[in-house]
């Protein structure tokens, strides 16, 4: 990449009054609200700062000084962005409006980010795997998935990620993610890691990937590939890793813990300290569709494991992955932290449309592309709209918690199987959250 004048931005006004901006090339986000949202579209529209700061010196009387030192610190977040240059007087800065997408339709509710499974087939056999194994044959053609993309590019969505099954064994898998970037959006692939080489990372780099999350079970081999079912696996995603960073490629390694392997979490904390763009995440295992071949001693979760979890989350802030942060951008109204039928909604490799990839009974269905309009599911649909009505102050528990804007009522799917109900409190977040 040299230059700015190869990068690419989306700015957006979301339904909240909030607005969004994204760095197409660098996957990179920014939210602003109040003040701040007003300086960025100041800076916006007189593109010069010289001019917002001569603005603020006439309109804002005793309130300047504060405001003027609102729009540096803004100032210095576009730098790094690299939506703003710096003139050559280095007193004044100009916004780079080329590539600069604005998009501003109003919303019933804004859609900011999509899963699209674009296959169910994998090279796994993992333990804990929550895939429908009767569908795996069934998957939408290149042409639907692309028509998916081009609806979201329209509603203005900020992210697609893609998922699977293993999305990096689908024949297209690297036109798919190609007509994503053109279409200004950010994309992130979660993948097992089994086909990451040079070749496929240069590939996905030239494609336009520069987010991935890898699922790791383990620091050791042993550990993960016993939860894996394949020899070698975590020994290639070790591998990978410098040439994704080599590549600046983003990546998430996605920990999920057990009692059998929560012990190794640790050891990821100096590991990771020679990269600058890898970041781990962990979150604990859970049976969601109460699969047989999931009742085995290795995914069990005790109280221990949670209390590990916890200390891990706190005391390795240095390399854990801030990926959830932009749900905290919302309204802590809103249920959960990960935007499930708030922004953001998952579509399967067939096509049905739910809130959430691991929330997939009847009773969630919202809708199917292949004879739907996203628009329309997202705003119109029963099981959507009846999802919203609540508040995280409609949750047992929750409305007089004081932890509840750290955790926003917890995992939906977690509260399900737990309370039967999505409208209930999360426990395994209680545990997290709450002290001892």
């Amino acid at each position: 990449m040299e230059g700015v004048e190869n990068e690419r931005f989306r700015v957006k006004l979301r339904t909240d009054g909030a607005l969004a901006i994204t760095n197409i090339e660098e996957n990179k986000i920014k939210v602003y609200k109040g003040i701040d949202k007003q300086i960025v579209a100041l800076l916006l529209k007189y593109s010069k700062s010289s001019h917002v700061e001569k603005l603020i010196l006439e309109k804002m009387g005793e309130n300047a000084e504060n405001v003027l030192g609102k729009l540096e610190h803004i100032i210095d977040e576009l730098k790094d962005m690299n939506i703003i240059n710096e003139e050559k007087n280095n007193t004044s800065y100009k916004i780079n409006k080329q590539n600069l997408d604005i998009y501003s339709e109003n919303l019933t509710k804004s859609l900011d980010e999509i899963y699209i499974e674009i296959t169910k087939r994998c090279n796994l056999r993992c333990y804990h795997c929550y895939i429908d194994n009767d569908i795996l044959k069934r998957e939408m053609s290149i042409e639907k998935i692309q028509d998916i993309i081009d609806q979201a590019a329209e509603m203005g969505v900020l992210m697609i990620k893609v998922t699977g099954g293993e999305p990096l064994i689908h024949k297209d898998f690297f036109k798919i993610a190609k007509y994503i970037r053109d279409k200004n959006m950010l994309l992130r692939v979660y993948t097992n890691g089994t086909s990451l080489n040079e070749d496929v990372i240069n590939n996905m780099y030239n494609c336009g990937v520069k987010e991935i999350q890898i699922s790791v079970d383990g620091f050791y081999d042993e550990t993960h590939d016993s939860i894996r079912r394949k020899k070698g696996n975590l020994n290639n995603i070790k591998q990978a890793l410098p040439i994704l960073e080599k590549n600046n490629i983003k990546t998430i390694l996605s920990f999920t813990a057990t009692d059998f392997n929560v012990s190794e979490i640790k050891y990821f904390s100096e590991y990771l300290k020679e990269f600058k763009h890898i970041k781990l995440n962990a979150s604990l295992f859970m049976n969601y569709h109460n699969k047989q071949e999931c009742n085995h001693d290795m995914l069990n979760v005790s109280n221990d494991t949670i209390n590990e979890l916890k200390r891990c989350a706190y005391t390795m802030q240095d390399v854990w992955s801030k990926k959830m942060d932009y749900g905290f951008t919302y309204s802590n109204d809103n249920i959960g932290y990960c935007g499930a039928g708030n922004f953001s909604m998952y579509i399967s490799s067939i096509g049905e449309v739910y809130m959430c990839p691991v929330l997939q009974e009847n009773s969630f269905r919202l809708g199917n592309v292949n004879g739907e309009r996203l628009k329309d599911i997202w705003e119109n649909s029963e099981a959507l709209n009846e999802f919203r009505k609540y508040k995280l102050r409609d949750i047992d528990k929750c409305n007089s918690c004081q932890k509840v804007n750290e955790c926003r009522g917890g995992c939906r799917v977690r509260a399900y199987l737990s309370n039967d109900s999505i409208y209930s409190h999360d426990p395994i977040s209680c545990s997290m959250f709450l002290e001892d």
